[in-house]
């Protein structure tokens, strides 16, 4: 059952009230100043604040995860034009499936980082993991130990 609003304007006031106060600290006002200029204590600014906050993460989670759902649709129609053809031993279509793979298991975040960020005495290094590394220098021993012409 549907609680009755006993004040209809009062959520309406709450809300234009949280917006002024994020417009406000937006600005730099301090929560106490946000306070005395709105008419509400410290905490209350502080709330109000917080709340829009949460709003617009909440929003922002919800389209990052309609633009998920969106390209993983898009991966799905171009793996299955070339799936067939791939399975069927054209290497072509076998490369662009696995770079389709590739795509898809980047936007889900389900290969491991390509990066470690390693915090020495304030200071961050990007170093490339090792996996990539020790691939990509096996590859040029492979290319360069090959026989010497007579």
């Amino acid at each position: 059952m549907a609680r009755k609003d006993n004040n209809p304007g009062k959520r309406e006031a709450i809300a234009q009230r949280r917006l002024e106060a994020f417009r406000l600290r937006t600005q730099g006002l301090s929560y106490t100043a946000i306070g005395e200029q709105l008419k509400v204590d410290r905490c209350t600014a502080f709330g109000d604040v917080k709340a829009v906050l949460a709003k617009l993460h909440k929003e922002q989670t919800a389209l990052a995860d309609a633009y998920v759902q969106l390209e993983s649709a898009r991966l799905d129609s171009l793996w299955k034009t070339f799936y067939e053809k791939a399975t069927n031993g054209d290497l072509r279509s076998a490369e662009f499936c696995l770079k389709v793979s590739e795509r898809r298991s980047k936007l889900l975040g389900l290969d491991g980082p390509s990066e470690a960020n390693v915090m020495i005495a304030a200071t961050t290094l990007n170093l490339p993991s090792p996996a990539p590394v020790a691939a990509y220098l096996e590859s040029i021993n492979a290319s360069t130990t090959e026989p010497a012409a007579d």
